[in-house]
């Protein structure tokens, strides 16, 4: 977790749970455990501050700004732990296959776009053509349909694994929270 985040909801900094952490990882780590074993995530874990960062262009304009949502830095901790068993299943499986960046370790999109890059400069240094499709991707996840997305974790999900996604992608808020605006 990084320390230089934002703080959310629960107003606790993430530099304050690293300090902390001795202090309340037992109570913390029942509250994790009593989640689990329950199967339900918890509504206070599931509460989002939308805040719209400016991206450049007219401040005027709503498409220049994009939408943040930072959830409570506890919760962070929660699906890091819910997120560990399935994507070591993933790579025992082998389900991670060698060209895909997401859910790897020490992988992101930089690396992704340094390799798209590198194979390009090859390819055209060995006088073929490039060609590329760029998808604007931007509110994928915004805009994704939980019950459909549920709907489709259904055919491979079963019991209690199910029933976790369920409770974590149901029943979640958010507030938006704004600066005013300068005007020049």
């Amino acid at each position: 977790m990084n320390p230089t985040k934002t703080t959310c909801t629960d107003n606790i900094p993430a530099k304050a749970l690293k300090i902390a952490a001795p202090h309340i990882s037992t109570v913390l780590a029942k509250k994790f455990n009593l989640s689990y074993s329950t199967d339900h995530f918890f509504s206070s874990l599931k509460v989002g501050k939308v805040t719209p960062i400016f991206k450049g262009g007219s401040k005027t304009e709503r498409d220049n700004y994009r939408p943040i949502s930072v959830l409570p830095c506890i919760s962070k901790i929660t699906e890091s732990f819910a997120n560990n068993a399935p994507t070591n299943f993933a790579h025992e499986a082998g389900m991670i296959k060698q060209h895909q960046f997401a859910f790897v370790k020490h992988s992101s999109t930089i690396v992704a776009l340094i390799k798209a890059v590198d194979s390009w400069k090859m390819a055209i240094d060995n006088t073929e053509k490039v060609v590329c499709a760029f998808l604007n991707l931007r509110k994928a996840f915004d805009t994704i349909n939980h019950n459909i997305l549920l709907q489709q974790l259904s055919k491979n999900v079963y019991g209690k694994e199910y029933e976790r996604f369920r409770s974590y992608l149901s029943e979640r808020s958010q507030y938006v929270c704004c600066r005013r605006l300068q005007w020049s």
